[in-house]
């Protein structure tokens, strides 16, 4: 099994990043893979290649310059699997499906109605809510616009609906080892009865700046 951390520029990887797109990125890879073959006499071993969330945008690419090389020596790729993956924008897998997730999880998370009826509401006017049920479907009808208003964010509009979720479900969920500056007196005080999403912003800011 290898660990890889590509393309340049990701993690702790050195050199200059030169790569523009996916098919570069793919290029880059095989030229490193058959050295690394060549390196540690590995000629003709069966290749299996996996990775998780961006590893959606690459795998694809990397498996099908693999094919085109036509290559059982260097590239003799068996199979790949892809977990958790990025396969289109951060909109459609983040912001399109986030109520839906709520609402399915909503016992778990703990979210008030205030809440909820805020997300709803933000979800609908954005055009998620009619995103999801147009194009939630399979086979899918081709490739997926990006939703409309996409790009706004809390600080300029309202369609942060991931962001206002992650930033509830932090408040009134237990506190974890990953926010030790975020105290538990202070998760209590916040867990409000009556707190709309950009309220709970407020405090979660409140909350940073006097853990920190």
């Amino acid at each position: 099994m290898v660990w890889i951390e590509q393309p340049i520029g990701t993690g702790f990887t050195q050199g200059n990043a030169t790569a523009k797109t996916e098919e570069d990125v793919a290029q880059q890879f095989l030229g490193f893979w058959r050295n690394f073959v060549d390196t540690f006499d590995l000629h003709k071993r069966k290749v299996y290649i996996a990775g998780e969330s961006f590893a959606g945008m690459y795998i694809p690419y990397l498996a099908d310059a693999m094919f085109h090389e036509k290559d059982d020596v260097y590239f003799n790729l068996k199979a790949t699997m892809i977990y958790d993956p990025l396969v289109n924008s951060n909109a459609v897998m983040r912001q399109v499906p986030a109520l839906a997730f709520v609402e399915q999880w909503r016992n778990v998370l703990g979210l008030n109605e205030t809440f909820m009826k805020d997300i709803r509401e933000r979800a609908e006017r954005c055009g998620y809510s009619s995103f999801l049920q147009k194009y939630l479907e399979f086979p899918p009808k081709g490739v997926l616009p990006s939703p409309p208003r996409a790009t706004e964010r809390l600080n300029g509009g309202d369609c942060d609906v991931w962001g206002a979720v992650i930033d509830a479900a932090m408040l009134v969920n237990p506190v974890t080892q990953k926010r030790p500056h975020i105290q538990r007196k202070e998760v209590v005080r916040l867990t409000v009865s009556k707190c709309s999403a950009s309220m709970y912003i407020k405090l979660l800011q409140r909350a940073l700046f006097f853990g920190m």
